[in-house]
């Protein structure tokens, strides 16, 4: 018989498991295995979705095209092995799905408040899984880096960084005119 599959856990961090009732068991574990309390908790406002991540990210994504910029969105993403960061995620019925453009990227807000919550893409090659970091009530904006990446070829953004904003691999679009809504 082989024995419990096991996970490097960050340093500092003690495992807690818990069964269905809530009620700690060091030997079964019915739910999800969950950090404990030092964790990060993630919530749209009204918390009906939720995510538990591992640590703080280092820093999140000002991206100024034209939905996060509507969105007022900062992300934070989880690529590949990177997603094990993420110990829970939200039910998709908890949510409503926006696919823009090429839909290649779907975007997820609450289904009751309306909060855009998270993206994940749709590059099965590459899945990415970005987290809105506006919704991470503990995140320290004093000791987070922010990276903008120039999306609209603006160079127009609502967040401040001393860093010089990245180039967007997006093609170039017309600024836009008193008529025009983007």
């Amino acid at each position: 018989m082989r024995g419990p599959r096991t996970t490097a856990l960050p340093r500092g961090r003690r495992l807690v498991l818990q069964t269905n009732a809530g009620r700690t068991n060091r030997r079964k574990c019915a739910r999800p295995l969950r950090y404990d309390r030092r964790m990060i908790k993630a919530a749209c406002h009204c918390t009906a979705v939720r995510f538990e991540i591992t640590e703080a990210p280092a820093w999140v994504l000002d991206c100024n095209c034209t939905l996060c910029r509507r969105y007022g969105a900062l992300w934070c993403y989880f690529h590949g092995a990177d997603q094990s960061m993420l110990i829970s995620q939200p039910d998709a019925a908890l949510t409503d799905t926006y696919l823009w453009g090429n839909k290649g990227i779907a975007f997820q807000r609450c289904k009751i408040c309306g909060c855009m919550t998270h993206m994940t893409t749709a590059d099965t090659l590459r899945v990415t899984f970005g987290v809105n970091a506006r919704m991470i009530p503990t995140l320290d904006p004093a000791t987070t880096k922010i990276v903008q990446m120039d999306n609209s070829h603006s160079g127009v953004f609502w967040t401040k960084s001393d860093a010089t904003p990245r180039s967007s691999h997006h093609p170039p679009m017309p600024k836009p005119g008193p008529d025009d809504w983007r």
